[in-house]
């Protein structure tokens, strides 16, 4: 059922979370390298390997977030968004470099 609402009880944050969740479940690739496997009541959970790389990428994002808001000076919004940006690969880098120019 399509409503276009959201559930009252979610934030826009927990519904971003569940989003996740569900693309993650219906993507074999992550099982595939090891780092998901479902328990016997079908949830998902991350395995051995899958939760080293993931204190890895979250230990990544909270090292870029602290340097760019604590010793950038960076707003904290800002901060986010570009830690978050700079934790996925992708060929197009964060747009950092604008703000630190702007100083």
């Amino acid at each position: 059922m399509l409503s276009g609402k959201r559930h009252r009880d979610l934030t826009a944050s927990h519904e971003h979370y569940l989003r996740a969740l569900f693309k993650v479940r219906s993507e074999r690739g992550y099982e595939a390298r090891g780092l998901i496997a479902h328990d016997d009541h079908r949830f998902l959970v991350l395995t051995p390997e899958g939760e080293h790389v993931a204190r890895a990428v979250h230990h990544r994002f909270a090292v870029i977030h602290a340097f760019l808001r604590d010793l950038l000076g960076m707003p904290e919004s800002v901060a986010l968004d570009e830690a978050a940006g700079s934790s996925t690969s992708s060929a197009t880098p964060p747009p950092t470099g604008w703000w630190i120019r702007s100083r």
